[in-house]
């Protein structure tokens, strides 16, 4: 062989070799962009932490963290109880829903029951009885009893009074 043929040979093999590997070191590039900013959140996060724990540290000495934790524990205990008294208003908002809804869908299976149909009603004129032979109204249905609902101002009032209670109580 000569040198110019395998020269050429040489060309062609070299190009059998090349590999496009763009795609792949995208992928790579893209995990590691996302890695690093997750390792930025984290830092910031750490960062965060290590304030507080700071202003905890920068405070007079003489003074305790875990009384600063005591105070931050009865704060947490009116929001608790103030929730607490929200879920109770919350219950009995839904109890009175769900009474009014039982007696809604009672009264339209009455309704559906009592109703007449439309070719009845249509044809009721023609064969109406005269007022002798009506005895008594045939269009008593049932009767409906409403239910006891709550008075919203009085839930409020009653849950303001404990509220102001309990502030009497801790002083």
């Amino acid at each position: 062989m000569e040198r110019s043929e395998v020269e050429i040979l040489a060309k062609e093999y070299s190009g059998y070799l090349k590999v496009d590997i763009s795609p792949h070191v995208r992928n790579v590039e893209e995990s590691i962009d996302e890695t690093l900013t997750r390792l930025e959140e984290f830092e910031s996060v750490l960062e965060m932490a290590s304030g507080n724990l700071n202003l905890i540290m920068k405070r007079d000495p003489n003074e305790d963290v875990t009384s600063l934790i005591l105070d931050q524990r009865n704060e947490l205990l009116t929001i608790c109880e103030k929730v607490h008294r929200l879920e109770s208003f919350i219950g009995t908002v839904r109890q009175t829903v769900d009474k009014m809804e039982k007696l809604v869908t009672n009264a339209e299976l009455d309704l559906k029951n009592t109703t007449e149909g439309k070719i009845r009603s249509i044809l009721k004129p023609f064969f109406r009885r005269s007022d002798s032979d009506v005895g008594v109204s045939s269009r008593s249905g049932p009767v409906f009893t409403p239910p006891e609902i709550f008075s919203t101002s009085q839930l409020i009032k009653s849950s303001c009074l404990d509220s102001n209670q309990e502030a009497q109580l801790n002083a």
